[in-house]
């Protein structure tokens, strides 16, 4: 989304991941500390305080579904299964689709079972078993890793797959257009990556 007094980029201050208000659901800065759901949800109140005022930065402390990336991946979102969690971005590319309502309402006011009933249009979640469909057997040729959702290389000729959090670390997931389609983002291996210098 497009940055504005209203949609500032907020930064988590343990695992240090930085969203938009709108994307993720701020409506207010806080003038204190700010920590995303992930971490308010899987850390103790008392170490996360701790984490923010020694700026200790911790990596994000659950994991994706979808990759086995916990550093510098973007967001993590909810799903329907309170300790499961995943990056948006690997969930909208592999085509799973945002839940559009959210389930019943929590029985206590505990920060993960509150995640679980967002405001419509303010926090998104997502299957479990739909995650658990794109999930695949196909190792990532950056990582080596199995059990993950992977995309091709966008070279027409390649037959590698990659994980997206994977390509974006390495420096081989580019936006662009291909052919006569424009196309939002491609991913590459390794061995047909752009050079270095040419990378965004």
């Amino acid at each position: 989304g497009e940055v504005g007094p209203s949609n500032q980029i907020v930064f988590c201050e343990y695992c240090n991941v930085a969203v938009h208000q709108k994307c993720y659901g701020v409506p207010q800065i806080p003038d204190g500390h700010w920590f995303c759901y992930t971490c308010v949800a899987a850390v103790s109140e008392r170490e996360r305080v701790r984490v923010a005022e020694s700026r200790e930065l911790q990596r994000q402390p659950m994991p994706c579904m979808l990759c086995p990336a916990r550093k510098r991946a973007g967001a993590l979102f909810p799903t329907d299964d309170e300790d499961k969690w995943v990056h948006s971005i690997c969930a909208d590319v592999a085509g799973v689709t945002v839940q559009d309502t959210a389930p019943s309402e929590p029985a206590d006011d505990s920060p993960s079972s509150s995640l679980l009933s967002p405001s419509p249009g303010v926090l998104k979640f997502y299957s479990v078993a739909a995650l658990e469909a794109v999930s695949e057997s196909t190792p990532c040729a950056l990582c080596n890793m199995t059990g993950y959702a992977v995309v091709p290389c966008s070279d027409n000729a390649c037959q590698a797959f990659v994980h997206v959090t994977c390509a974006m670390e390495a420096g081989c997931w580019n936006s662009g257009t291909r052919g006569s389609q424009p196309r939002r983002w491609f991913a590459q291996c390794g061995s047909h990556a752009p050079p270095l210098a040419t990378r965004p």
